[in-house]
């Protein structure tokens, strides 16, 4: 009976650690970063696999489910795919590759990997790089870890991410979707006609042209976007609660319709207003706005 007070403390003491450990975790998460995600140096991985296609490819389709990607560009007319992991892994598990009439699809089969913490059985990580042409779509179905495009050109870039950290760098394309749950985004010096980007909770930031249609939705976190040289013809823009701020061109002539239940606007351009609804210039273009609180600021560039 003496030592009821003693476990009882220990017990507070037990979950108030673990209280605070959830708190710091869900506040990370919140800022677009995971915790858990352990940043690899190439020369503390061991290659596992690597292939060379030859092949006249226009369709790229990748599904990985753990570690990350990188698609690179090609020093000549061939693609070329590693295969690294941070644990030696039974040939059974190494990646999948098929070639069928002019598409290529690279599947991971390292797939039940488990994470407790820091500690987590064997990732495995694909670099791919890519000749310097026009393909005709990329499909891509990345991991929670770090992702990154350096310079590519597609008719169609398609992307479904869980979380984790994305990085686009230098990327044309007629159309480009991404589909992220949670986690860091960095999109920058994109040149697209229609943009579409879809993010439940965490950081997103673009940088680019999206000269047709640029759309976004958020549920909640920090979004930043900063449109450059050509308007586009439309935007639709959604928040649920979050800091928001858009940037667009001098040349943007548009009217804005704003649907809001509360939190603040910022309206920084000038414009004739009548309740929700901001004209700027001769309001060629439609533009809408949609927040049900937190923070969002439209900006036009001089």
């Amino acid at each position: 009976m003496r030592n009821r007070p003693v476990l009882n403390l220990i017990k507070a003491l037990f979950w108030l650690v673990v209280a605070a450990l959830a708190s710091l975790v869900f506040i990370a998460f919140m800022n677009g970063e995971n915790p858990f995600m352990i940043r690899y140096e190439e020369g503390d991985l061991r290659v596992l696999h690597q292939e060379t296609i030859s092949e006249d490819i226009s369709s790229i389709e990748i599904d990985w489910t753990s570690g990350g990607v990188d698609i690179l560009k090609s020093t000549d007319d061939k693609i070329h795919i590693v295969e690294r992991s941070t644990a030696e892994l039974d040939e059974s598990k190494w990646l999948k590759t098929a070639v069928s009439g002019e598409t290529l699809k690279i599947t991971s089969r390292n797939r039940n990997v488990f994470f407790f913490f820091f500690w987590h059985t064997p990732q495995t990580f694909l670099e791919i790089r890519l000749p310097d042409k026009l393909y005709d779509e990329v499909k891509l179905n990345l991991p929670s870890g770090l992702n990154r495009i350096f310079a590519l050109d597609a008719k169609t870039v398609d992307i479904d991410a869980t979380s984790g950290a994305q990085y686009f760098d230098n990327i044309t394309a007629d159309s480009f979707r991404l589909n992220m749950t949670s986690g860091l985004a960095v999109l920058k010096d994109f040149d697209v006609d229609d943009l579409s980007m879809t993010m439940t909770s965490g950081n997103l930031t673009f940088t680019g042209i999206a000269s047709e249609s640029f759309r976004a939705e958020m549920t909640s976190g920090i979004f930043n976007a900063t449109l450059r040289e050509h308007a586009p013809s439309t935007l639709d823009f959604s928040m649920t609660s979050g800091q928001a701020e858009l940037f667009v061109p001098a040349d943007a002539d548009f009217k804005l319709t704003l649907e809001k239940t509360s939190g603040s606007f910022n309206a920084d351009f000038t414009n004739t207003s009548n309740g929700n609804t901001y004209i700027h210039k001769n309001g060629q273009d439609d533009y809408e706005l949609s927040m049900t609180s937190g923070s969002l600021s439209f900006h036009v560039n001089n």
